[in-house]
């Protein structure tokens, strides 16, 4: 039972394997109900206090949508993606629009939609499975690399408007680390816990 534990641990700890950074990703929107979408193509996260994305969606009339959540996950450059956070749009004109706050640090924002229509209980998602969408930020990393058009040459860091020509260190070291997630770290010694008991 410590050898599973011990792997367990180990598997969490490790770094999340790298993917390919600053390449946007978008869903297809065939079979939807939705009809287009109006976004930026980046995040500006460079500022003190972060940034912001806003979104527009279209939405085909005939489909009677009654109701568009914009469900966001940020994840930041040590590695963490913080938990899905469900935003409701405000229509007008048969268009739904809102907008997010992103701090600081930001990587990406991932997204996808859930859709209510009139006179059905079930909510629509869209995709289906995980999320369909992400638009990197101005200055990401990820996992092996850094990049972005405020990502800063001198030092591991992003330039900041409000600071000149300054650097905003966003690392400890030269070598960035991908944190695992609290939730998967406290189920990992929750089970390391449940073992030493029964031994």
């Amino acid at each position: 039972m410590r050898g599973v534990v011990l792997f367990v641990l180990v598997c969490i700890v490790s770094p999340v394997s790298a993917e390919q950074g600053g390449i946007n990703q978008q869903t297809d929107l065939s079979g939807t109900s939705i009809v287009a979408l109006d976004y930026p193509n980046e995040v500006n996260v460079t500022r003190i206090d972060g940034g912001g994305m806003g979104i527009q969606v279209q939405i085909d009339p005939s489909k009677n949508v009654s109701n568009v959540s914009w469900v966001t996950q940020i994840c930041i450059n040590s590695g963490v993606c913080y938990p899905p956070v469900y935003n409701q749009l405000t229509e007008y004109n048969e268009s739904w629009s809102g907008s997010i706050e992103v701090q600081n640090q930001a990587s990406y924002v991932n997204w996808r939609f859930d859709l209510s229509h009139e006179n059905d209980t079930e909510v629509v998602r869209v995709p289906e499975m995980g999320f369909g969408w992400k638009v990197w930020s101005t200055c990401w990393f990820d996992g092996e690399n850094w990049g972005g058009e405020d990502f800063g040459a001198i030092g591991e860091g992003c330039l900041s408007p409000d600071l000149g020509n300054s650097s905003t260190d966003v690392s400890s070291s030269n070598t960035p680390l991908s944190f695992p997630s609290p939730v998967l770290v406290f189920a990992a010694l929750s089970v390391a816990a449940l073992s030493y008991r029964r031994n």
